[in-house]
């Protein structure tokens, strides 16, 4: 029976290591560092011995969640202010450098012929890949709300899909895009210049 056991605690030893390598090499990829301690034994008695040694107080203040007036951890409010601070900030700064100029630009003598060509180029592409997606190849709008987002590398137009989807569809769907996007894009300026500038 013990040789049975050990047997036992053995293999969940190497499956539970495999788990925490995994969880390792997914938190490295986010750039964070995770040391790995796998307790074996009786599961009870080895989170007793751990916690006396390692002394978790975050975790226990975590738990408890407050003391009185002081909060120890962060609302979902202030997770999600957080979460759209970055875009916040880029339309800001974006809105800040064009704005002054902007009207200035836009009734120009060359002005109009700007402003009809940059919306042609924003609005063709995506209703003809958005009218092909959604017709021929049956994509749900999840996904090809992200990958129109990826194919125009629109950081705001990822955040309004993920948060009218609700869910991590639009940003997969992104993520495949935007590799390829980003590198045509390279591609296509260096072309266009030996192409237009010979």
């Amino acid at each position: 029976e013990q040789l049975h056991e050990e047997i036992i605690d053995t293999g969940l030893a190497k499956i539970y290591q495999s788990h925490l390598e995994v969880a390792r090499e997914v938190a490295r990829a986010d750039g964070v560092e995770v040391q790995l301690t796998l307790l074996p034994g009786k599961a009870f008695e080895k989170l007793l011995q751990h916690a006396r040694k390692v002394k978790p107080w975050m975790l226990i203040l975590g738990r408890i969640g407050r003391i009185g007036r002081q909060v120890w951890h962060m609302p979902a409010n202030t997770n999600l202010a957080f979460r759209e601070f970055g875009i916040a900030l880029f339309f800001a700064a974006v809105g800040l450098s064009a704005g002054a100029k902007f009207f200035a630009t836009v009734f120009s003598a060359t002005g109009f012929y700007w402003l009809l060509a940059g919306a042609c180029v924003t609005i063709l592409p995506l209703a003809l890949i958005g009218t092909l997606a959604r017709g021929i190849w049956k994509l749900n709008f999840m996904d090809l709300s992200g990958l129109l987002a990826g194919s125009m590398t629109d950081p705001p137009a990822l955040a309004f899909a993920s948060n009218i989807a609700g869910s991590d569809a639009p940003a997969v769907a992104y993520a495949t895009v935007y590799p390829l996007t980003t590198l045509l894009r390279i591609l296509s300026a260096q072309v266009l210049t030996i192409v237009l500038f010979r």
